[in-house]
């Protein structure tokens, strides 16, 4: 996508803070909820514009070397759930369970950055989830 102003993530963070400010203030009970559910909706997808493809980089590199070959990251996910499948791998492969925990912690820094196990996690291993 070309670098023309406004940017994928600055247009959705002013539809979303346009709802949020201005929006959602002045609207019936009744769609209060999913006027909520729609602002949370877009603070995800701000998230994973911004975290996203560090996410992805990281995850890939990781399971690059457990599985010690190349290819998409999709690709690589299926490789690890076949060898997980076929009992090749499991929760004795210590770095396999750092994989897991690290992109369990990316996933929720995306998803919901508010979340207490979250918060413990990355007060655990500063500077690892962000």
């Amino acid at each position: 996508m070309p670098a023309n102003r406004p940017n994928t993530r600055e247009l959705v963070e002013a539809v979303r803070e346009f709802i949020e400010n201005k929006v959602q203030p002045e609207i019936h009970k009744k769609i209060a909820l999913h006027t909520r559910i729609a602002v949370n909706a877009l603070k995800i997808v701000e998230r994973e514009l911004e975290y996203g493809p560090n996410l992805n980089s990281q995850e890939h590199d990781r399971l690059k070397k457990i599985l010690n070959q190349d290819g998409t990251l999709e690709e690589l996910n299926a490789l690890l759930c076949q060898a997980l499948q076929k009992g090749e791998m499991d929760y004795r492969n210590r770095d396999l369970l750092e994989h897991l925990r690290l992109t369990a912690i990316g996933k929720l820094s995306v998803d919901n950055p508010n979340y207490s196990a979250y918060k413990r996690a990355v007060a655990k291993s500063p500077g690892e989830a962000e």
